[in-house]
C-alpha cells in the first residue's frame, strides 16, 4: 500500500512538474519507478564515503540501507557514487526530481549541501510560478 501511494506521488510530481526529493527508501522508489536496478548491498548500514561525480570531492556520510542502486534508468543521471560504485544520489534528466540514499535529517547527513540547495532553488522557482 505504501509503495502504491509513493508511486502515485511520483506520478503526480511528474505530471505537474513539481520538484521532488527522495531520501533513502524514497530514492529507491523513484529509481524503481524510472526502471533502475536495485540490488542487495553490504557496508551501507554505517558511515561511508561518497564521491561527487562532478568535482570528484569525497565526503563521509551516514547510511542505513541494505539495497543499492546499481544501474539507473535512461531518464536518470548519477550525481554521487559510493566506493563500491553504487549510486548514492541522482536526478531526473528533464524534471526537477532528485534523490539521495543518505539521510540528510540525521547526524552526518549534511556534509554535502549543494544537492539540497539545488532542489530548494527548484522549489522556490516552482512556488514563484504559481
Amino acid at each position: 500500500m505504501r509503495d502504491l501511494y509513493e508511486l502515485d506521488i511520483i506520478k503526480y510530481c511528474q505530471s505537474s512538474h513539481l520538484p521532488l526529493l527522495g531520501v533513502c527508501r524514497g530514492a529507491q522508489i523513484i529509481a524503481h519507478h524510472f526502471k533502475s536496478e536495485i540490488t542487495p548491498c553490504q557496508n551501507h548500514t554505517q558511515t561511508h564515503f561518497v564521491t561527487n561525480l562532478e568535482d570528484k570531492v569525497q565526503f563521509k556520510t551516514n547510511s542505513f540501507h541494505n539495497y543499492a542502486i546499481s544501474k539507473l534508468g535512461k531518464d536518470l543521471t548519477p550525481l554521487f557514487k559510493a566506493d563500491d560504485e553504487s549510486i548514492e544520489a541522482f536526478r531526473h534528466k528533464n524534471l526537477d526530481i532528485f534523490a539521495l540514499m543518505w539521510h540528510i535529517e540525521r547526524k552526518g547527513g549534511l556534509n554535502e549541501k549543494n544537492l539540497l540547495k539545488t532542489w530548494l532553488e527548484k522549489v522556490r522557482a516552482f512556488k514563484s510560478e504559481i
